[in-house]
């Protein structure tokens, strides 16, 4: 009997024992797929940081042609509104001079009409002075060597 029981309780621990040992190598062969799914993770990782540091090496670029190109943007603006600046004094010097010619142009007209009235009056004055000396009169008087003023 105590055989029997012996056995028994070998076949009891031998059939735990294959339990065990299938539950061991399944517990194995999962703790292989996690480890080969960790490793992909793993290199997946590894690809997605190096991504990672390459798209912030492409940031990091941008930013400084940014940068560079919002500091030549600033240095125009500023070239662009101290243009702007001299435009405006060129502007106002020629509304200006714009305007001293127009009233140079009107002393010029009325000086030019006061000269054709004074012409005119020394034309007229020189008429007069003709036709005393071709008067009857005047030539009279010169012969008698009488002076006039004229």
């Amino acid at each position: 009997r105590k055989v029997e029981a012996r056995d028994k309780a070998l076949g009891e621990l031998q059939a735990e024992f294959e339990s065990r040992s299938r539950w061991a190598e399944e517990l194995s062969r999962k703790v292989e797929a996690r480890d080969k799914a960790l490793g992909e993770l793993q290199a997946e990782f590894e690809s997605r940081s190096r991504w990672a540091e390459e798209l912030s090496r492409k940031v990091e670029a941008r930013d400084k042609a940014l940068g560079e190109l919002q500091a030549e943007f600033e240095d125009r603006s500023r070239w662009a509104e101290e243009l702007s600046r001299r435009l405006q004094t060129i502007e106002e010097a020629r509304l200006q001079l714009q305007s001293e010619f127009e009233d140079r142009t009107e002393w010029a007209l009325r000086l030019d009409a006061e000269l054709q009235n004074a012409n005119a009056e020394l034309q007229l004055a020189r008429l007069k002075l003709e036709a005393i000396r071709n008067s009857r009169l005047y030539k009279l008087a010169k012969l008698l060597g009488l002076k006039f003023k004229v």
